[in-house]
């Protein structure tokens, strides 16, 4: 039975990524989002015995974006970086306005995790459909995000935090209402 479900989600996840996906765009509250998606998995996190920390900036606008794809990639990234914190660990989100100050304003989403991080050689295949390191994985879901991001006029990009985890920095566009 796990390896019928496995091929079904594997199966399910290349049709996502096949398919036109093309964005619906209305008003987000990211922060919103975030808070949601963290409480959808805070049973979860429980069980893991993993914390999460939210740094929610007060200053975010509501966002542009299709919330469909939005809650997909956090979601996604989320559970990412849960799966990736041992136990005891750490797995914090933070939002950030950045105005632009002549240069395009945005927002940046960014979850950090207290795991071992991405080994930088891994760093472009991770977005490479089907590359996968758990032994459970499909390989869908990083390159989704980013073909969700990226429709929605975004960014994704990997880092090291200073604990030697994995930073996901999703940035995405707004406009400054005048």
């Amino acid at each position: 039975m796990e390896q019928v479900d496995r091929v079904q989600k594997r199966m399910q996840g290349l049709l996502n990524f096949a398919k036109p996906m093309e964005p619906r765009p209305g008003q987000v509250e990211l922060n919103l989002l975030i808070q949601d998606v963290v409480e959808t998995l805070r049973p979860r996190f429980a069980d893991a015995g993993v914390q999460t920390k939210l740094e929610l900036a007060t200053n975010i606008p509501k966002l542009t974006l299709d919330a469909n794809h939005a809650e997909q990639v956090l979601m996604g990234l989320v559970t990412n970086a849960l799966e990736a914190t041992p136990r005891d660990g750490t797995v914090t989100i933070r939002t950030k306005a950045q105005p632009g100050n002549g240069a395009a304003p945005n927002v940046v989403v960014s979850v950090e995790d207290t795991g071992e991080g991405i080994p930088i050689e891994n760093r472009q295949k991770v977005f490479e459909p089907f590359f996968t390191t758990k032994s459970y994985g499909t390989g869908i879901g990083l390159p989704l995000a980013k073909k969700f991001v990226e429709r929605n006029g975004g960014m994704i990009a990997i880092a090291d935090t200073p604990s030697g985890g994995a930073k996901i920095d999703v940035t995405f566009p707004w406009q400054q209402l005048n």
